[in-house]
């Protein structure tokens, strides 16, 4: 994960560098406010500084305008040339195959991810397949199994899991003391949680 996290944050400098290129070198400003609506919204989900929640689609909304202008801003501009006869080198249909063909494939992953989101179960798999030492992540499903499904036993042992990743975890501390207060199972267990939650959430 750190070698993508590297390349995502490389990939980020080099597009804030192409788009300063663009806006002062080349003077196209309207290159430029583009790439830069599109990943400038991107930087606190890139976690340069941590911000404490995972890259997801809602995070994605405004980026994703910024790209839409970034590709009808290109292909504009390539279309005018085509037509003043300044470029020859790449035809038409080679233009329309490449944007053809990443409408298909990002069709196609749209359709594979509406999957993720048909129940909370399966969009918490996904996104541990994808972040496995996510404290986070692992909190959220032991919370699904406690307050949605009833499921105590399972909840506790995804609480524990989350724990084992981040000791420090205020908000599953405090998850795991409601756990044990309403299952009615150790007062004293659910106190110590919740002391430890405060304690916690004090020194931060």
């Amino acid at each position: 994960r750190n070698v993508a996290t590297a390349g995502f944050l490389l990939g980020f400098l080099l597009l804030a560098l192409w788009a300063l290129w663009m806006a002062v070198y080349r003077k196209n400003a309207s290159l430029g406010v583009a790439l830069a609506w599109w990943f400038l919204p991107l930087l606190p989900a890139s976690h340069v500084v941590p911000i404490g929640t995972l890259v997801a689609e809602r995070l994605l909304y405004v980026p994703s305008a910024g790209l839409a202008l970034v590709l009808g801003i290109v292909v504009d501009q390539w279309m005018e040339k085509r037509e003043s006869g300044s470029t020859k080198r790449w035809p038409t249909w080679l233009l329309i195959g490449i944007l053809s063909v990443g409408i298909v494939l990002l069709s196609a992953r749209t359709v594979m991810r509406n999957g993720d989101w048909a129940s909370a179960e399966t969009l918490f798999s996904s996104a541990l397949d994808v972040c496995p030492q996510s404290a986070k992540m692992v909190m959220n499903v032991g919370i699904k199994y406690h307050t949605q499904d009833g499921r105590e036993e399972e909840a506790l042992a995804w609480y524990h899991k989350a724990l084992s990743i981040a000791p420090g975890y205020a908000t599953c501390h405090h998850s795991m003391g409601l756990l044990y207060k309403q299952a009615g199972w150790n007062m004293t267990t659910a106190l110590e949680h919740f002391l430890l939650a405060y304690q916690t959430m004090s020194h931060d």
